[in-house]
């Protein structure tokens, strides 16, 4: 597991490495403080999210017990830290992914999982969370990267 340092410093890397891929043109002005990317799909390869792998927390003790997830953990990773707890992420067999290689990150955005909440950067470097409980239901920006996410547990 990562713990929330780890997380912090690697959310600080991602966000810096968005700032590096910016382009003072694509600012609107001066004093514009976002990066100057057009967009996350446009710098994709030049981000800095290979600390984004991890499993952060997992939380048991509460009425709806979670485990905190990066956007870039595989589902392989994930099993490994929660299996020798008794744990599982809460899902529907139907939906859950199939490959253990695939991450998090992607299983949320091909609709193949169901989290609590989601937290994504956009291009304007901006980091958001975004939860099935807003006025209008579950719905992520389009051009985001996830970065973690909070999936509901059950007993294994």
């Amino acid at each position: 597991m990562a713990g929330l340092h780890h997380h912090t410093v690697a959310i600080g890397h991602l966000v810096a490495s968005l700032y590096d891929a910016g382009q003072p043109s694509l600012r609107h002005g001066l004093d514009d403080p976002g990066p100057g990317v057009p967009s996350i799909t446009a710098v994709i390869g030049q981000l800095d999210t290979s600390d984004l792998n991890r499993v952060v927390t997992v939380t048991t003790d509460t009425q709806l017990p979670t485990v905190t997830v990066q956007g870039k953990c595989t589902w392989r990773h994930l099993a490994a830290v929660l299996g020798p707890k008794g744990w599982a992420v809460a899902a529907d067999a139907a939906c859950r992914p199939t490959q253990d290689q695939q991450t998090v990150g992607s299983a949320v955005k091909l609709g193949q999982v169901q989290p609590v909440w989601a937290e994504v950067l956009t291009a304007d470097g901006r980091i958001s969370r975004h939860d099935a409980t807003q006025p209008g239901g579950w719905s992520l920006p389009p051009d985001a990267l996830i970065v973690a996410v909070a999936l509901p547990l059950a007993r294994a």
